[in-house]
């Protein structure tokens, strides 16, 4: 059985493929297509997700509060009862990142997912033990948290992922 993080892991390895094997993506591009298909693996799981405007298949409404996010209104529909997954993507330089990633320590959700660029797997490493800085300094942080941070790393051309 796989856990939500390996699946996440997999649609990223599935779109950067595509990338590697068409003319590219630039930025906005990749932030589409990773809200796509997570918005889309959300919905496969019964959650309402919200992250595209005008993309029935892959979302139910635009942004609420992160670029994209499930809720869970439980069985009667009516009220939200929890918040599975809420993600921040950002492809600029470390302030732009640590902004994000800020959104996300202070979230209440079972899991935080962090999409990030660096050009080396050193400058990947450095940006995760940056964000792990950010979680135990977060006094209202708690043990059971769960981040899960995603490092495209140009030189490489490929995804790290580092899980807190």
């Amino acid at each position: 059985m796989s856990t939500i993080q390996e699946e996440i892991k997999a649609v990223l390895d599935t779109i950067n493929a595509e990338h590697m094997a068409g003319p590219g993506l630039y930025s906005g591009e990749w932030t589409r297509r990773i809200k796509e298909e997570l918005g889309a693996l959300g919905k496969s799981k019964g959650y309402y997700t919200y992250g595209l405007k005008n993309s029935p298949l892959h979302c139910d409404d635009g942004e609420f509060m992160f670029d994209l996010c499930w809720l869970d209104y439980g069985k009667e529909d009516t009220w939200l009862k929890k918040v599975p997954l809420v993600m921040e993507c950002e492809w600029l330089g470390p302030d732009d990142v640590d902004d994000d990633f800020l959104k996300l320590l202070i979230a209440r959700a079972d899991l935080r997912v962090m999409i990030f660029s660096a050009s080396t797997g050193d400058e990947f490493r450095a940006t995760v033990e940056r964000l792990r800085r950010w979680i135990v300094e977060f006094e209202d942080g708690n043990s059971s948290d769960r981040f899960l941070l995603c490092g495209w790393c140009s030189d490489g051309r490929k995804f790290e992922h580092a899980e807190t």
